[in-house]
């Protein structure tokens, strides 16, 4: 069975960016590797079952559907992971629900499924991470002032710590600064593959 990964981070931090920098590294050195995101499988099953709006509105569902979706979301990802050398997950650790109520993106029921080996979290400065959202034209994403974002970003690290303390995954934060994005994807491969000591 491969390694399940689970990695996180806020909207605009780059996560996804960096993952591609990672399967890339991955396919370099032939290694099996498969990210997908967590929203997107749980977007083709909120379609199979009738929804008709895009990913970013997945989380203006009612909470108890959005609960549903993810608990499929998993059940499916296990199945998935046993045909790669590392399958990642790429998702949220919070999710903003609406003001000032937050989903936690991976409760425990559904950390039960997955049981991730290690938890990555994908960090940028606030200014890095408000430049980011506001040149990203083909996402919705919620205007934050950068005291809400340091917020969140503070949020997204406890959280991981506490999947940790739960799963006992291993813990890793990823810095993605500007200009530095190669820099971010090999050390996410290292931590992955073993070459971080």
């Amino acid at each position: 069975m491969g390694l399940r990964v689970i990695v996180v981070g806020i909207p605009g931090v780059g996560k996804t960016s960096v993952v591609n920098g990672f399967l890339q590294l991955a396919e370099e050195q032939r290694k099996k590797a498969l990210s997908v995101t967590y929203g997107s499988v749980m977007l083709e099953i909120a379609r199979n079952e009738g929804f008709k709006g895009d990913r970013d509105m997945l989380r203006k569902l009612p909470l108890s559907v959005q609960k549903h979706l993810q608990k499929r979301a998993a059940e499916k990802l296990v199945e998935m992971s046993g045909k790669y050398d590392a399958l990642i997950i790429d998702t949220h650790a919070i999710i903003r629900a609406g003001k000032g109520l937050y989903l936690v993106g991976l409760p425990y029921s559904i950390l039960n499924t997955l049981k991730p080996d290690s938890i990555l979290v994908v960090v940028a400065e606030p200014e890095e991470i408000a430049r980011r959202r506001m040149s990203d034209t083909t996402r919705v994403r919620d205007s934050l002032s950068l005291d809400e974002i340091r917020k969140e970003v503070e949020m997204t690290i406890s959280t991981a710590f506490t999947i940790g303390i739960l799963t006992g995954a291993s813990i890793g934060i990823v810095e993605n600064h500007e200009g530095r994005l190669g820099d971010a994807s090999q050390y996410m491969f290292d931590i992955i593959f073993g070459g971080v000591s």
